[in-house]
């Protein structure tokens, strides 16, 4: 399993890498980075979009558009995850692929059996309990920071439908939701969801595998 993640050199998000990379290095993984812009080193594959460039992932459209106040603000400009993740799979072929957000770090062995073709790490319960129901349904149940990809034909075709989704709801962490809610209705793939030991925004000590968050040491 190799891990993917991708940064621009904005900060914290270089420092949050290293760290990234220095943990897994630990436990025997392996990281390939993404280079959205300045960090240089990694795999070249800038993020153009200047508001990106200069606030980072999340920021309020201010352009008229066909959604409601509040729905744009819970639209993510950075809208590459879904193609990065399809550059990886084709670019390391026959590899199972973690994807772990630039703030995210493993914290101990993950010991997954690989009896699945997608995992996702549960969403934390106080990040789900919110005062907005179209936060919580931006959100989803499923985090798009802590994603398990096995290599097949199956899961192929599912990062192709996500790139699409993504860019018709303009966020990858909604396209991603409704795409797996659609695959636990079939019988087409195998869904597992993780407990929060996976995405975890509370420590960084075993039973944690992995924290996600901007904690600095």
């Amino acid at each position: 399993m190799k891990i993917i993640t991708a940064a621009n050199s904005l900060k914290p998000y270089p420092h949050l890498v290293e760290i990234n990379k220095k943990c897994a290095a630990e436990f025997g993984y392996e990281v390939i980075v993404y280079n959205l812009g300045g960090l240089g080193y990694g795999v070249d594959f800038p993020e153009t979009d200047e508001t990106f460039v200069n606030n980072g992932y999340y920021y309020e459209f201010k352009e008229t558009s066909q959604f409601s106040q509040e729905e744009k603000i819970w639209r993510s400009k950075l809208l590459c995850k879904p193609k990065i993740m399809q550059h990886a799979f084709e670019n390391n072929p026959g590899e199972d692929l973690l994807w772990l957000d630039a703030e995210a770090r493993i914290c101990d062995d993950l010991g997954l059996d690989w009896d699945f073709d997608i995992a996702v790490a549960v969403r934390p319960p106080r990040c789900c309990d919110s005062e907005s129901p179209l936060k919580d349904k931006m959100e989803g149940k499923h985090n798009a920071g802590v994603i398990f990809f096995k290599h097949n034909d199956k899961v192929k075709d599912f990062i192709d439908r996500w790139v699409a989704k993504t860019y018709e709801v303009m966020n990858d962490q909604l396209a991603l939701n409704t795409l797996l809610e659609e695959e636990k209705a079939g019988t087409n793939m195998t869904i597992r969801c993780l407990p929060v030991i996976y995405n975890s925004k509370e420590g960084d000590r075993p039973p944690v595998k992995i924290f996600h968050g901007r904690m600095i040491n």
